[in-house]
């Protein structure tokens, strides 16, 4: 579990920070790629909203139950870069 981290967060995580995270654990950049796909694709069918949050632009999950599942099957960061 990554210490701190709670269902309740209501702040975004902007895109420098998810950069930050997977440089951090050595993603490699075709990986980084095809994520930056997958956030623009959650954020087309509304599953992540994008908005200005302490005047940068941030992400968030739009869906409760989703956010919930992820949270309950994705704890360890390490395992889900891993993957």
């Amino acid at each position: 579990m990554i210490k701190g981290v709670s269902t309740q967060i209501e702040r975004g995580v902007s895109m420098d920070e998810l950069k930050r995270l997977w440089n951090n654990y050595n993603v490699p950049e075709s990986k980084q790629l095809e994520m930056i796909k997958a956030v623009e694709r959650l954020k087309e069918r509304k599953v992540l909203r994008q908005f200005t949050d302490e005047n940068r632009e941030v992400y968030r999950l739009n869906v409760d139950l989703f956010r919930r599942w992820w949270y309950a099957h994705h704890r360890d960061i390490t395992l889900v870069l891993a993957l």
